[in-house]
């Protein structure tokens, strides 16, 4: 049977529909792959490779249904957002910083952005991941095309992660990737870790679904997961690292509640503590970022905290238009009060600080809302379905869902969208 039949009369009346939506639903998986695959899209070529795939994908075969009104008017919002940074800077209250910089002798151009041909540039790349976030939402896949997807991209997650090791075992750069020392897809290892995070949560569900069904070869997957374990240690980042460990546990915590046998959840919790010791035991300088003095939050060496209050600082300087895309490294500089001395941040170290920053208070909340507009829409699916089982694959999009919705606030990396959105479209509920 095929992944899109669905057990409903009304599937034969939509026939024609399926036979567009087949081709349509492995082609975005490949783009998917694409998008980590190409080294976070940091050459033009390959950028414009991707953007040109998913356009022809659109016009090929474009969204078959509206998402509905709230969904509707909160993208629509959010492409307003980004084009405000292109209206006059007279019709706005004087902002600080553009003070600060024509006394330092910058001619600034008369629009809200500072830089309106970058801003049109990353507007432009904003613009492509909504739409395919949108259109992902918008396709309507059964529960056995979310399954195949979930396979799919948790192959691919494997993949990755055995990429950068054997990278960083040869010491070999990977062609199309970028020059990191942590040999990551991405430039920024946080992205890295939080795509290897996500998909290590994956698998382990997939893991625990075969386990509790009986399946034979359930530990591939947990060894699996020891290589994606083994990839987060040598990226270097305790993002992934926590988003990982907070998942898997708050994903078994759930499997054990809900479980009529109890046996089987706690034999498998012996594989999570086995993780914890191996992390401990030969985490190397990723377990050292744990312990030392500056990832204690209180510690004064800790900067982290300090970027946030003046990237905090900023976005009160520009509530409700926000300084436009891509400008925070370009104008964090005049707003740096708590975090003199350090290097000129290229990022607030905040998704949601970034957001608000660059295009004003209203966005982070219009994100929010898509979240809990969509985590409603998920949780609706569940309840209707009552044969549903209670297996980790029936309740991954549940335990997921605010690691994976998290803004993939990247402008210039519009494949770290493309990423991410693929795993809160595979656990879209289906509409129709």
């Amino acid at each position: 049977m095929s992944p899109f039949d669905e057990h409903d009369p009304t599937t034969r009346s939509r026939s024609h529909i399926n036979r567009t939506a087949r081709p349509a639903f492995y082609v975005v998986l490949a783009l998917t792959a694409l998008a980590p695959t190409l080294g976070g899209c940091t050459k033009l070529w390959a950028a414009a490779s991707l953007a040109a795939a998913i356009g022809l994908l659109f016009l090929i075969v474009p969204p078959k249904r509206s998402l509905g009104r709230l969904p509707n008017i909160a993208f629509a919002a959010l492409i307003a957002l980004a084009l405000v940074a292109f209206l006059p800077s007279r019709w706005f209250p004087l902002f600080d910083w553009r003070d600060v910089l024509e006394r330092l002798g910058a001619r600034l151009p008369a629009t809200v952005s500072a830089q309106p041909w970058l801003t049109f540039q990353s507007t432009l790349q904003f613009l492509l991941g909504l739409s395919w976030g949108y259109y992902l939402l918008a396709a309507g896949w059964s529960l056995a095309a979310r399954k195949k997807a979930w396979t799919f991209i948790a192959l691919l997650i494997v993949g990755l992660a055995a990429a950068i090791t054997v990278a960083n075992f040869l010491q070999a750069r990977i062609p199309f990737w970028p020059h990191t020392p942590e040999f990551g897809f991405f430039p920024n290892r946080n992205h890295t870790s939080n795509v290897l995070g996500i998909g290590g949560i994956l698998v382990y569900a997939l893991a625990l679904d075969r386990f509790a069904r009986r399946q034979r070869h359930w530990w591939i997957w947990i060894a699996a997961l020891s290589l994606i374990c083994w990839a987060l240690i040598l990226d270097y980042s305790r993002a992934g690292i926590i988003l990982l460990v907070a998942g898997i546990v708050a994903w078994h915590l759930f499997w054990l509640i809900t479980s009529g046998n109890k046996r089987r959840p706690l034999i498998a919790s012996a594989g999570i503590l086995l993780l914890l010791i191996l992390f401990v035991w030969n985490g190397g300088k990723t377990t050292v970022r744990f312990i030392n003095e500056e990832s204690n939050p209180l510690s004064p060496t800790n900067m982290r905290f300090a970027i946030y209050r003046d990237a905090f600082d900023l976005t009160m300087r520009a509530p409700f238009t926000g300084i436009g895309l891509p400008n925070f490294s370009y104008v964090f500089s005049t707003a740096q009060t708590h975090s003199i001395g350090e290097d000129v941040a290229a990022h607030p170290e905040s998704d949601w600080l970034w957001v608000a920053v660059e295009l004003g208070w209203l966005a982070p909340l219009l994100i929010a809302a898509l979240f809990a507009w969509w985590l409603s829409r998920c949780l609706q699916r569940w309840f209707a379905v009552a044969d549903l089982p209670c297996t980790p694959s029936s309740t991954f999009p549940a335990t997921t869902s605010a690691q994976s919705f998290r803004p993939c606030y990247s402008p210039e990396r519009p494949c770290i969208q493309i990423s991410r959105s693929s795993f809160r479209a595979s656990s879209q509920s289906c509409f129709g």
